[in-house]
């Protein structure tokens, strides 16, 4: 385990989130929290962040703690991350996100690194409609050698099923399953997946006024909405699992997937859209959760939290004396 930090200059990486429920994840696989021990750092002259710091695994970490959602949210807090901590190596997002569930291998609860990020909404309002900008250039950019280096050997069969395995050790580990309450598998039965153009509304004779409007998509759960089963779409992973399952449900472990992310200043609640753009940007989720189970949402943030002790085993930091930073997504899928 390192050291306590000297200064903020010792910090090499960063962890940054958008909900206090993904934060609440994150510091439950510290090993060791550094306020805990009345260790403040501070912060530079105008930084609206707030920080935790801690250590997971053998690096120090410092939490960025973001006022909202959001692009512009996250550009801030990137921006008073770097004036405060200029040493900072890697930062990683983690949390949930909104997964393409026409990749029928993926899950509920599974892990989905990013391997580029692209915006979908960035272009131009034409009398015909809207025009993206697809090319790199006008889009988010490319990581650095190093980072694109390191996701490029994470993709291989062998490092992937390893870090699939360390993953489960560490899921289903006594102190893990104690620390984090939410990270129980909340079931096969629990993870529905309805075709993409099924409209999530009241099939019961009932009064509301969400689903009075077409457009909108009622917050109500299947059940309530009365939603119906032969809409569903079955996916070959569940049917195994539910095949060689006997007696109680086992414990289900989450798989790891790499590839890229669509990015936006929007919550994905259109199932058609959705797969469009996915096939349009060769994306396997979204960076902004999708409308989805809610009651997912505790095991998600726990396994996205989960990932980010293993890929942290993983990186190294080459000796230098400072580098610019780099923004490696790490989130966890939430089927819509």
């Amino acid at each position: 385990m390192p050291t306590a930090p000297r200064g903020r200059n010792d910090f090499k990486v960063a962890v940054i989130y958008a909900l206090p429920l993904e934060a609440e994840n994150v510091q439950s696989v510290f090993n060791k929290c550094w306020e805990d021990e009345d260790k403040q750092y501070g912060k530079a002259v105008g930084d609206q962040n707030s920080y935790t710091t801690g250590v997971i695994g053998k690096y120090n970490v410092v939490l960025v703690h973001m006022p909202s959602m959001g692009s512009n949210s996250a550009a801030l807090s990137a921006a008073g991350l770097r004036s405060s901590f200029p040493e900072i190596k890697l930062a990683l997002v983690v949390g949930v996100c909104g997964v393409v569930p026409v990749h029928i291998k993926i899950v509920l609860g599974d892990v989905l690194i990013s391997t580029a990020v692209t915006q979908y909404d960035f272009g131009r309002q034409y009398p015909d409609g809207f025009k993206r900008k697809k090319s790199i250039e006008d889009s988010l950019g490319r990581a650095s050698l190093e980072i694109r280096a390191f996701v490029n050997m994470l993709q291989t069969r062998q490092n992937r099923q390893r870090l699939t395995r360390k993953l489960a050790q560490l899921v289903y580990s006594d102190g893990f399953q104690q620390e984090i309450l939410k990270a129980k598998y909340p079931g096969v039965t629990q993870d529905r997946l309805y075709e993409a153009s099924y409209a999530h509304q009241h099939r019961l004779d009932e009064d509301c006024d969400r689903c009075s409007n077409q457009l909108e998509v009622c917050s109500k759960t299947c059940d309530e909405l009365g939603c119906e089963d032969e809409r569903l779409v079955l996916r070959k992973r569940h049917s195994i699992h539910e095949i060689h399952t006997t007696g109680p449900e086992p414990d289900y472990s989450p798989s790891i997937h790499l590839g890229r992310f669509g990015s936006a200043n929007t919550v994905m609640k259109s199932g058609v859209d959705r797969d469009r753009i996915a096939a349009d940007d060769e994306v396997i989720a979204f960076e902004m959760e999708g409308a989805g189970n809610k009651d997912w949402q505790g095991y998600a943030a726990a396994m996205a939290a989960a990932c980010l002790k293993v890929v942290l085993k993983e990186w190294i930091i080459a000796d230098q004396l400072s580098s610019s930073g780099e923004y490696f997504c790490c989130r966890i899928s939430q089927v819509t």
